[in-house]
């Protein structure tokens, strides 16, 4: 019988009261990080900082006020070819040309990709803030 443990490393807060919140983040972290990379088996709140910091505001109006932009684009994109561009886009600091690499498309077919993204989403992801914003939202969908 093979025995598979998981453990995860919660953010380190000082005095009594910190215990709960640290345990908090560690539990966080640890369903985080299963869900999001489930072959691992250690989990660190360091990888998982922003989407621990975010689910807390899932269930709160400004949560959705932040996600809006980005679930109009999981709602419209049914196959989730958008969504990936749009990660890799955000991963590559709007690299074109090592986007269109990744993804193994032409470079037009990235700009019509991102051109749909930004209507679909209303931003403008020339725009440091909105692209942020459609980032926030994918980690907090993500989570």
């Amino acid at each position: 019988m093979e025995l598979k443990l998981n453990i995860a490393l919660g953010h380190f807060f000082g005095g009594v009261e910190g215990i709960a919140k640290s345990y908090r983040t560690a539990k966080e972290t640890l369903a985080i990080g299963k869900s999001l990379n489930p072959e691992k088996n250690k989990y660190l709140y360091e990888d998982y900082a922003l989407q621990v910091i975010f689910t807390g505001l899932k269930q709160h109006w400004r949560g959705d006020a932040l996600a809006a932009p980005y679930l109009k684009l999981v709602h419209a994109d049914k196959n989730g070819v958008l969504q990936k561009t749009l990660a890799v886009y955000i991963q590559h600091i709007g690299d074109h040309k090592s986007c269109a690499e990744v993804l193994f498309i032409h470079r037009n077919t990235l700009r019509y990709r991102l051109d749909k993204i930004q209507q679909i989403t209303g931003t403008n992801l020339q725009e440091f803030q909105h692209l942020l914003n459609l980032y926030l939202g994918q980690i907090m969908f993500q989570a």
